[in-house]
This record gives C-alpha cells, sequence and structure tokens, in this order.
C-alpha cells in the first residue's frame, strides 16, 4: 500500500490529529482508527438520495473497514481544522479506480482531542 500524506499539519494538534487517523485508516490500523472516535460517534456515508448513518464507534469502525476496500494507494491531499470542525480529502485508489474522497470531521470539543462525527463523500 502506497500512502502520500499532507506536509503541513505540524503546527496544529488538531490537523496533526486528522491526518494520522487519514493514515491509520488507509494502513488499516483499526485500533488507531478507533482511539480518537468517541463512544457515541456518528458515521454518515453518502448515498443516493442522502446519507447511511451510524453510531457508536464499534459500528463505525465496521463501516470504515468495508469503505476502505482493496485499498492501494492514498493520497491526502489536506487536512485542515477550525474550532470544533475539520476536514481532509485526497483520493484513494481502489481495485485500480482513483476515487475522490472529502470527510468532514467534528470533534467533541475546540480541544480536539476526539471526533464526535464523520461525514464522508465519495464519487464511488
Amino acid at each position: 500500500m502506497d500512502y502520500v500524506g499532507p506536509e503541513n499539519c505540524g503546527n496544529s494538534p488538531k490537523n496533526l490529529l486528522l491526518a494520522d487517523w487519514e493514515r491509520a485508516l488507509a494502513y488499516a490500523e483499526w485500533d488507531d482508527v478507533a482511539a480518537v472516535l468517541d463512544d457515541e460517534m456518528v458515521l454518515e456515508v453518502a448515498v443516493a438520495g442522502g446519507f447511511e448513518t451510524l453510531s457508536g464507534r464499534d459500528a463505525v469502525v465496521e463501516r470504515l473497514r468495508s469503505v476502505r476496500g482493496d485499498l492501494t494507494r492514498a493520497v491526502v491531499d489536506s487536512a485542515i481544522s477550525h474550532g470544533k470542525e475539520g476536514a481532509a480529502w485526497g483520493s484513494w485508489t481502489i481495485s485500480g479506480a482513483e476515487v475522490p474522497f472529502a470527510h468532514a470531521f467534528r470533534f467533541t470539543s475546540a480541544a480536539g482531542k476526539r471526533l464526535a462525527s464523520i461525514r464522508v463523500v465519495t464519487t464511488a
């Protein structure tokens, strides 16, 4: 698996947390993925006509496993945050096809230690 991450996150702990989370997701490091998710975490995955919504850390991690699929390359162009919100975007190569993605995050607090929600938007 080939991973390319953003290089501009070092000055912001929240940006770095998001970039590290994206790396853990790309490498299927599920303990690291789960470590920053709040117990009552909410995941919204864009689907035709709206969003598929899941609640709870375990359900979210299980769904993220399926979103990842046969990932061979991950490129995270940027990870940014402001207040209780953040975002990361880039592309994944899954089964030979490049799939752009955007992840919108909400932290549990402005301190940015845990994730309360993630919204996944992709062209897959």
